[in-house]
């Protein structure tokens, strides 16, 4: 009266493996489910010779399909599944899979039962033992050959377990091939099941390393793949050196995870493991293997590298120099070892910027190979000699090092006039004198820039288009291996005596100069009464360089008239000769000192003393240098925003330390054409001459009233200092005349009532760089901005907060797509790296300029 219980007869195959047996299709996802059918040790059988019996000792016989098919010649198939190339394949009995059923819930599936013989086969079922699997009422069946039936099979679950059980068929005739002694042999059992779940993974037997190099970490991948039925936990057990990641995780069913596994052999050894991964823990379901296993193996390997180079010496190279072929070096690198070698290239002195690029810097060179290696040479600083080191490391340690060596050279750029005949040779070649001439007429020179590199210079000078010196060019380019004349036009205002030091910048190069000289004169004529000066000489301006270099700069006229007349009735050294100036083509040939610091050249020699003094000069200002013996109170005056009709005022204040009066005059600024109007100025000072007494001070008013609308104006007021006492020429000794003081105040503004022009200005370069300046000396570099637009720029730069970095000239109005050449200085305070970004102001609004960066 016990209702059979789930698990039914015990099932045994007769000759055939499980897949032969289940006929299942062999996808990811069902491989392998027909495991789980095997007969449990233990298992009760079922009794053939009865229908209905109850769960006996027996075991039932379960012939494979073939030989089922030739005994009986019938052929007995469930629904057709598809294996896992998509190929249709006939299921061996009735079978629900794993995660087809679910308990409580009822199923069908249909039974075709074929004859595959040429006679008629009678034959009758007998129904299944559980009651859990359900036929309709057995009645003979009668198959014609070639015909088949259908029988539905129901199956009602109760509980999440295996169901196995069959359907027993019997034939009235005897089987082929039986005889009277076989007879209880008259028909076979169809297999009817119903499985759990099948919880399983695939992994590779083994992952072999192969050739691994010491030191550094090789890794293989594999993959784990679910192919089973329902999600699959893992986790994996690796014994050292060995490692495996991700160490665990959870497969869905269908999906495969990358696997690394990973070594870091220390020596060359031989490595052999065994890696174990457990599967389904805490999983409910079939598990044919709860514990895969997989052999990993590797062999490690040293390393040795070799660089085909010991020194890369690229010479004298061009400061600012476009990279080329030339500049280019190819070395290589060579791995003698059977394994990979993994290289990093590695600068061994990092305490500045690099001026040797390397490509790559890491690569991996295969066993037995070699690769290049391209190093490049960027030539920044002029004057300066690099050697670095570079390091090819392997993470084993070969270290094998390449010597980097250059030099940056500056252009050589000479400024010159052609030679007066009357200085016998005794000329100075960078100093233009216009002579005597009329106010009112004017005078004009030539001087020549000549370009000696192999590269094209841009060249500029620090000067606008006002004052008494004129220029026909005020930028341009020097030709490589070829000159350009600048035209130099002198034209007086009034009856004085004029100088002026002219700067002139070129680019990957210190500044030079040319010194302007000319003495006006007003001759008379009826009322007029003759205006003139004592000429100016050259030696004049060197001989009062000497003094202020000496310290008597401030002294007056009388007081150097005394001092000469001392020195001539006592004797004079050959020092304090040269603070009064000759008469003759040696007048001027010696120089007593050409700075006012106390140590002009850079400790790191790389420019002579001659060349940093022009540089040092470009930077003095008569507003902070205590020694200036005239200064003034500011070198730049901003108006901002002025519409036209409107005007704006200043004050300036220049400043007598010396002992003598002075006489101060402005030159008058470049007039403004405007049609229908008059010719005038924009900027106006007022008064435009006065005296001031030693010791004494005195304010200019400086005025902006622009004339036209949306324009922007700069331009350098120009003031000629000079003592009052030597205006006329009967009243000077000419030994110790003195050149005038040129005073430069830069005023800007504009007329844009509106938005003003976007700014389009580069930096070249973007950065600049100081490989070691000692403290207490300073380095100069040339910067370029370029205005890219068809619109003007007006800019100005910011002063660096740290006082270390300061540019020159510090404002400027550049013309659409022109350029403008800055000199950019380096005076570190204390032994430390400096960086400082360059800020602009430009048509009113800030941006960023080129990056400077120093070491002290």
């Amino acid at each position: 009266g016990t209702p059979p219980q789930p698990g039914g007869p015990g099932l045994r195959s007769k000759g055939c493996p499980p897949a032969t047996r289940d006929r299942r299709p062999a996808t990811l996802r069902r491989s392998g489910a027909h495991a789980s059918a095997k007969q449990a040790p233990g298992s009760p059988g079922l009794d053939q010779s009865s229908p209905g019996a109850t769960m006996g000792p027996k075991e039932v016989v379960i012939m494979d399909q073939e030989e089922r098919v030739a005994r009986f010649g019938v052929l007995c198939t469930g629904p057709t599944r598809r294996d896992a190339n998509g190929v249709v394949i006939e299921q061996d009995g009735i079978l629900w899979a794993g995660g087809d059923w679910v308990p409580g819930g009822e199923y069908a599936q249909k039974l075709t039962v074929k004859n595959v013989t040429t006679k008629m086969k009678k034959l009758k079922y007998k129904l299944p033992q559980t009651r859990y699997f359900s036929l309709a009422f057995p009645e003979t069946i009668e198959l014609s050959p070639g015909m088949s039936q259908e029988i539905d099979v129901i199956f009602r679950p109760i509980k999440e377990e295996i169901y196995e059980d069959t359907i027993y068929f019997k034939l009235e005739e005897l089987p082929v091939g039986t005889v009277i002694s076989d007879a209880p042999i008259r028909g076979f059992h169809v297999p009817v099941r119903a499985l759990l779940p099948t919880l399983q993974a695939r992994i590779p037997d083994d992952v072999d390393m192969g050739l691994c190099p010491t030191a550094e970490t090789s890794e293989r991948t594999f993959y784990i793949e679910n192919n089973g039925e329902v999600p699959c936990p893992y986790r994996w057990s690796v014994p050292e050196p060995f490692t495996l990641e991700p160490s665990y995780g959870l497969l869905e069913v269908g999906e495969a995870h990358e696997i690394t596994c990973s070594l870091h052999p220390t020596q060359a050894s031989v490595f052999v493991a065994r890696a174990s991964c457990e599967v389904g823990k805490g999983v409910n379901a079939i598990k044919p293997q709860p514990i895969l296993e997989m052999k990993l193996s590797a062999v490690g390997k040293y390393v040795h590298i070799e660089v085909s180079d010991e020194r890369v010496d690229f010479g004298d190279v061009l400061a600012g120099s476009p990279i080329t072929e030339e500049l280019t070096r190819e070395i290589v690198v060579s791995n003698r070892s059977v394994v990979h070698a993994r290289v990093e290239v590695i600068r061994v002195e990092r305490d500045r910027e690099p001026v040797f690029a390397v490509h790559p810097t890491s690569l991996i060179v295969p066993p037995q190979s070699e690769l290049p290696v391209m190093i490049q040479f960027h030539s920044r600083s002029a004057g300066t000699y690099t050697a670095e080191h570079l390091e090819f490391v392997t993470p084993g340690g070969n270290r094998p090092r390449l010597l980097l060596t250059g030099s940056s050279v500056a252009p050589v750029v000479k400024i010159y006039k052609q030679e007066d005949p009357f200085a016998k040779g005794f000329g100075v070649s960078t100093s233009v004198n216009f002579g005597s001439i009329k106010v009112g007429s004017r005078c004009d020179r030539a001087v020549f820039l000549q370009n000696n590199s192999d590269a094209d210079l841009h060249f500029q000078f620090v000067s606008d288009e006002g004052g008494c010196f004129k220029l026909s060019k005020y930028r341009g380019i020097i030709p490589a291996q070829l000159e350009v004349s600048v035209k130099f036009t002198f034209s007086p205002d009034r009856p004085i005596n004029y100088y002026k030091r002219l700067f002139v910048i070129i680019e990957h190069r210190l500044p030079l100069f040319v010194d302007l000289l000319g003495t006006a004169y007003i001759s008379a004529a009826g009322e007029v009464k003759e205006q003139r000066s004592a000429p100016l000489r050259h030696a004049h301006v060197q001989a009062a360089r000497n003094r202020q270099a000496a310290g008597l700069g401030r002294a007056s006229p009388d007081e150097l008239e005394t001092m000469h007349a001392e020195l001539q009735e006592q004797g004079a050294t050959a020092d304090e000769r040269l603070l009064f100036a000759r008469i003759g083509a040696k007048g001027h040939d010696d120089v007593l000192l050409t700075t006012n610091t106390q140590d002009p050249v850079t400790r790191s020699g790389e420019a002579t003393r001659s060349s940093v003094q022009v540089a040092h000069d470009l930077f003095e200002e008569y507003t902070e240098s205590d020694l200036k013996e005239v200064q003034v109170s500011q070198s730049h005056v901003d108006f901002g925003l002025k519409t036209v009709g409107s005007s704006g005022r200043r004050t300036v204040t220049v400043t007598n330390t010396t002992r003598a009066k002075i006489s101060v005059a402005w030159t008058p600024p470049p007039l403004i054409e405007v049609e229908g109007e008059k010719p005038a100025a924009d900027f106006s000072v007022s008064p435009d001459y006065a005296d001031i007494a030693a010791g004494s001070s005195l304010d200019f008013t400086v005025r902006f009233h622009p004339r036209k609308p949306n324009v922007y104006s700069l331009v350098d007021l120009e003031a000629t200092v000079f003592f009052k006492s030597q205006r006329s020429f009967r009243l000077v000794n000419d030994a110790v005349l003195a050149p005038p003081w040129r005073l430069e105040v830069a005023a800007s503004g504009h007329s844009f009532g509106g938005e003003q022009f976007a700014p389009a200005l580069q930096s070249e370069p973007r950065e600049r760089h100081w490989p070691g300046i000692h403290v207490g000396d300073a380095g100069y570099q040339s910067l370029k901005l370029k205005n890219s637009s068809n619109l003007p720029c007006l800019f100005s730069i910011e002063q660096d907060p740290v006082k270390a970095f300061s540019v020159r000239p510090s404002q400027g109005l550049i013309p659409p797509g022109g350029f403008q050449l800055l000199v950019a200085r380096f005076e570190p305070k204390e032994e430390r790296v400096y960086r400082h970004r360059v800020r602009l102001i430009v048509n009113g609004e800030a941006c960023d300029g080129p990056f400077l960066w120093g070491a002290g």
